[in-house]
């Protein structure tokens, strides 16, 4: 699965949303998850990719110097449950690490997908390198 594209939206008046259809298709059948992410954005991950990180770490386990890092990570995922219109009410701990209010950009970004505040995103994206240009090549593609 590949996540790409930004989309705007606005939470409703009790704060729930809809996963924009393109990437919501992408996402499959389960239920995905919702984390706070890197600069104040939250991360929706597909159900697998929850899947595999718990395997991961039953696996490959986690050193002791990394527990209270990835404690405080798992305790930041929570599951979307939509409501019978495909909405999902974005909680008050998600909303204040992003600074959500109102106005929301999704961005698809490779295996998961970015959410953030209107206003924070266009902050972010004009801090990035905009004016050089951008290569495939240097992803080796």
């Amino acid at each position: 699965m590949l996540f790409y594209g930004k989309y705007e939206h606005s939470l409703d008046n009790k704060y729930r949303v809809r996963i924009p259809a393109r990437l919501k298709a992408e996402l499959g059948a389960e239920a995905p998850s919702i984390a706070k992410g890197e600069d104040g954005s939250l991360v929706i991950y597909p159900a697998s990719t929850i899947n595999t990180i718990g395997e991961k770490i039953k696996t490959l386990g986690v050193p002791k110097a990394k527990h209270k890092n990835l404690m405080v990570f798992m305790s930041s995922i929570y599951p979307i449950d939509e409501d019978s219109q495909g909405r999902f009410t974005l909680n008050a701990t998600l909303r204040a690490h992003a600074g959500i209010s109102k106005d929301i950009v999704f961005v698809g970004f490779n295996d998961r997908i970015m959410l953030w505040d209107k206003a924070r995103w266009e902050a972010y994206e004009a801090n990035s390198n905009n004016d050089e240009e951008f290569d495939l090549s240097d992803y080796g593609i």
